[in-house]
């Protein structure tokens, strides 16, 4: 698995390809997006591409205190539940209709949160409260197209 993400140069524009056995399924391990272990202060742009009927997942943070951002069915479901944040909840909101890649991007600093899909059309902020260093992983079910990914650090 290390080796599919390494080939895939998650610090920089990574080229396209389909993925199936790169990233970990949901009852699997998580691929860590190389780059962001431990910050709690970054930026992250994905142009992703799902199989229909697939679904894929970005989570923030750690195992115990994570928030999920899961794409699927044309649907954004932000999961904060384990979050120290005390109104955490679950919700989902439709996404814009894309037809092909869809571009995402994550600016997180330290408790807050911002998602902006397509290009700003669709914009959700949040409070994440995660413990200590936090990151980000990915997985998916079925399989997921990664056009580009970037990430940056800001701490």
């Amino acid at each position: 698995m290390a080796a599919c993400v390494n080939a895939l140069g998650w610090s920089s524009v990574a080229p396209a390809r389909w993925l199936r056995t790169c990233l970990g399924s949901w009852g699997h391990a998580e691929v860590p997006v190389a780059g962001l272990a431990g910050s709690r202060a970054f930026r992250l742009t994905l142009q992703v591409e799902a199989e229909a009927g697939g679904s894929w997942r970005v989570r923030l943070g750690e195992a115990e205190r994570h928030v999920d951002l899961e794409f699927a069915d044309g649907c954004l479901t932000v999961d904060r539940r384990s979050t120290r944040y005390p109104h955490g909840e679950r919700r989902v909101v439709r996404l814009p209709a894309v037809t092909g890649v869809l571009d995402v991007e994550v600016v997180h600093d330290r408790s807050v949160t911002e998602i902006f899909v397509a290009d700003g059309a669709l914009a959700f902020s949040l409070r994440s409260y995660l413990d200590g260093a936090s990151g980000v992983s990915m997985a998916s079910e079925g399989r997921l197209r990664i056009a580009s990914v970037q990430a940056h650090r800001f701490d």
